[in-house]
């Protein structure tokens, strides 16, 4: 029999819309209210769990381009609020140990009734940062041009008696592109694993134009600097634990590790140290430090202690797996070296190099 929970959620939802890179500081807005639930079957061909994620809520404020506001519409201007905004996505294998849930591509839709105001498609990746589960990319990085953006095929609809300014300002936003970006958070009960069935999920959530924008520092920085600088290492280490960056999963996906394993006081084994040293590195890459980045003659010098084949073009890139492996294998003899290693790349913007 299934196993049924109903409790209370917050559901935090950001969609971004711009021209490519080239984004607006000032983007249409939608916020709604609602409900969410998940439902867990079995597959009969593969025995194995399937969960669907199921989030239905309504329009409940708009924020136009010119930063005015509306919560109640406008015949023959705005139509939108309080009509429906939904999505079912459905996983195999659902589990909230490894710390990220993949889902198939669904659709997402703003509607009323048979007809659709605003589709897209929208891909699905919930990674776990320690508290709330977040739609992977779990930050909009509207200055790299190299985002991953995770909607794409972007409709708009307006007719007479459906006529809306919100999307009118979203076709204004987009131009002649056709993808955006959507944030979104789940942030469960303690002791709760969204791999259940649920039902009575409260949900409240912003279709939002801009997240907000915290600041990468300038070049690689220490330990001291992510330690005491909160807002940029939170905003950061949701990214450093992804797997593009942490290639070994040193951390699993878990900011708070990242986080636990930065601050360590007191005396520390080599180990701890490492962990550290590494924490900080892996900040470094997801705020500003390309992993193709060609390692300096010192830092070099270091990886090929870990490393003899390490050849003159070797990079950050090659440095982190080096460091990595030492650490997953508990590598007692390699332990320092790779301390030393995530270091010398930590300081490199402050040796005079």
């Amino acid at each position: 029999m299934k196993r049924v929970i109903v409790m209370s959620m917050i559901l935090f939802v950001l969609m971004a819309m711009g021209l490519g890179s080239a984004w607006s500081s000032s983007l249409p807005k939608a916020h709604f209210v609602g409900s969410a639930g998940t439902t867990v079957s079995i597959d009969p061909d593969t025995s194995q769990s399937v969960v669907t994620l199921s989030v239905n809520g309504t329009v409940s404020l708009i924020e136009y381009l010119n930063n005015t506001t509306a919560t109640t519409n406008t015949p023959g201007v705005e139509t939108i609020l309080g009509k429906q905004v939904s999505f079912n996505a459905v996983a195999g294998n659902c589990s909230a140990s490894p710390y990220a849930i993949h889902f198939a591509d669904t659709n997402i839709t703003v509607r009323d009734g048979t007809f659709t105001y605003f589709s897209a498609n929208l891909a699905v990746t919930l990674l776990w940062d320690g508290a709330t589960w977040v739609l992977d990319p779990p930050v909009l990085d509207t200055t790299n041009p190299s985002q991953v953006f995770n909607l794409s095929g972007i409709s708009t609809n307006i007719q007479t008696g459906n006529e809306s300014r919100y999307i009118t300002d979203v076709r204004t936003a987009l131009g002649s592109q056709d993808f955006a970006g959507m944030l979104m958070g789940i942030t469960p009960p303690p002791g709760v694993n969204i791999c259940d069935n649920t039902s009575g999920l409260n949900v409240q959530g912003i279709i939002d134009g801009t997240p907000p924008v915290v600041n990468a520092p300038a070049g690689t920085r220490t330990i001291g600097y992510w330690k005491n600088h909160v807002e940029q290492r939170d905003r950061f280490s949701i990214i450093a634990v992804r797997p593009s960056i942490d290639v070994l999963n040193v951390y699993l996906g878990d900011t708070s590790l990242l986080i636990n394993f930065l601050g360590t006081l007191g005396k520390k084994s080599m180990l701890e140290k490492a962990k550290q040293q590494y924490s900080a590195l892996l900040l470094n890459i997801a705020a500003t430090l390309s992993p193709a980045t060609v390692l300096h003659t010192g830092e070099l010098q270091i990886l090929r202690l870990l490393d003899p084949a390490a050849g003159p073009t070797s990079t950050v890139g090659d440095a982190n797996i080096a460091i990595s492996n030492v650490i997953i294998n508990l590598d007692a003899d390699s332990m320092e070296d790779a301390k030393d290693l995530a270091d010398e790349i930590n300081n490199r913007d402050h040796n005079g190099n």
